[in-house]
């Protein structure tokens, strides 16, 4: 497995947490959370995105 492998893994899952955790609707501080996480794990797949149009 490459490294590029398992950044993307890292991305996929904790956009999957950020989800739950906004979904889960426990309480403010949790949905803030997930929702920061979420625009965090947002803009790495966009970077991601970005620079492997950038390697061909």
């Amino acid at each position: 497995m490459d490294s590029m492998m398992l950044v993307r893994t890292f991305y996929a899952v904790s956009t999957v947490i950020a989800a739950a955790l906004v979904a889960a609707n426990w309480n403010a501080r949790v949905m803030v959370a997930g929702f920061a996480i979420f625009i965090v794990a947002s803009i790495a797949w966009m970077v991601d995105g970005w620079l492997e149009n950038k390697a061909r």
